[in-house]
């Protein structure tokens, strides 16, 4: 899981700030395959990744990017995949 999103990151590692978080969050969603296993009809880890990072942000007063943030999304997709919720 670590050296994914250490490759994802390294891909767009010439971008910074919100340029860099649109990149990544574009390239989980272009690879995201949970709809293929669906929980009540609709599930979408990847979008409910990118939805408690940015709870997570306003809580914390964090601004995630690069490998960080990809390792948060890994981290959570993970959790949301093997948990259901």
């Amino acid at each position: 899981m670590e050296r994914i999103a250490e490759n994802i990151a390294a891909m767009y590692e010439d971008k910074e700030g919100r340029a860099n978080r649109k990149a990544i969050f574009a390239h989980y969603r272009e690879i995201d395959d949970s709809n293929l296993f669906p929980i009540c009809g609709a599930f979408n880890a990847t979008e409910r990744a990118i939805n408690r990072l940015y709870r997570f942000e306003r809580a914390g007063g964090y601004y995630l990017e690069g490998l960080e943030l990809c390792l948060f999304l890994e981290g959570q997709i993970y959790e949301i995949v093997n948990s259901g919720i």
